[in-house]
């Protein structure tokens, strides 16, 4: 299905999947953040599958604290030979 952008340009199909998937992941943050008790903090990512895939993220805390855990998380699940 074609989509037009406010101008009246054609959207691409990968920028409406963007765009698809960054209005889910918004979705996902609001309902999530309205659970989780004060002081618990989240980062979520959602992506598509494939060599072409889109990624959308968002996390409820500052964004250098946000760095540190994933490397982190990254450390923490690596494979390491």
């Amino acid at each position: 299905m074609e989509a037009w952008d406010a101008r009246g340009g054609l959207v691409s199909p990968a920028k409406q999947a963007q765009e698809h998937l960054e209005t889910e992941t918004a979705m996902l943050g609001r309902a999530l953040a309205k659970q989780l008790r004060p002081g618990v903090g989240f980062c979520l990512v959602l992506y598509n599958f494939g060599a072409e895939g889109n990624m959308a993220y968002l996390a409820n805390g500052e964004r250098e604290s946000v760095i540190k855990l994933l490397r982190e998380l990254c450390d923490k699940i690596e494979v390491k030979p």
